[in-house]
């Protein structure tokens, strides 16, 4: 799957903005979060086999990503 720009308004509000193939775990993404300077995870969910949710700021900016 290339990765595709979308404009796809949520139920809950939110907006994807994107979608990319995945190329790295999902323990290496948040690690990569957590050392970006001005970022804050703040929500954090995983089922440890397939799934995993995980909300971060970034510079005052909200964020979410999810993998399944």
């Amino acid at each position: 799957m290339k990765a595709a720009l979308l404009n796809l308004r949520l139920y809950d509000g939110s907006r994807q903005f994107a979608e990319l193939p995945e190329v790295c775990s999902w323990r290496d993404l948040r690690r990569h979060i957590e050392q970006l300077p001005g970022s804050t995870v703040t929500k954090f969910l995983a089922d440890d086999v397939t799934e995993m949710w995980l909300d971060f700021s970034l510079r005052g900016h909200a964020f979410a990503t999810l993998d399944s």
